[in-house]
């Protein structure tokens, strides 16, 4: 009998252990890049996906890398998903200007993201594009 309880009081530790690292697991992070190299521009993003949540940094460039539109390490893309799919609903923030507004980022079957700004809230210049397909970046 005091074996059972034992084992029970045991396998109830490991269930509340195994409970804790799923609540504290990491988001999934990844990187993508849009490289246009007849226009010398480009945009970039790093993601992270936890649950249907979505956040990032971007950085986009032009003119050969002459104009730099850049989060600097901020927090400038932050959306959801409403079911649970690869489509999210994202607002994002220009670092170049005070520009944002709204955009989809779409997880492709075929592993690319499709990146479609469907609203500027707020005007200003920006090097964010309208639409990119990104590719993720390999070591």
């Amino acid at each position: 009998m005091k074996s059972k309880k034992l084992c029970g009081v045991i396998i109830i530790g490991i269930l509340l252990v195994l409970q804790s690292v799923a609540v504290f697991a990491e988001p999934a992070v990844s990187e993508w890049v849009y490289k246009n190299e007849q226009q010398g521009s480009g945009f970039s993003m790093t993601l992270w996906r936890e649950g249907n949540k979505v956040w990032g940094q971007h950085t986009g460039w032009a003119r050969n890398g002459s104009r730099i539109d850049d989060s600097r390490d901020k927090i400038s893309i932050e959306g959801a998903s409403e079911d649970k799919t690869n489509e999210y609903i994202v607002r994002w923030q220009s670092g170049y200007s005070n520009a944002q507004g709204w955009a989809y980022l779409i997880f492709s079957d075929d592993g690319t993201l499709l990146w479609q700004v469907f609203r500027v809230q707020v005007e200003g210049e920006r090097y964010i594009p309208a639409k990119a397909i990104l590719q993720p970046v390999t070591d």
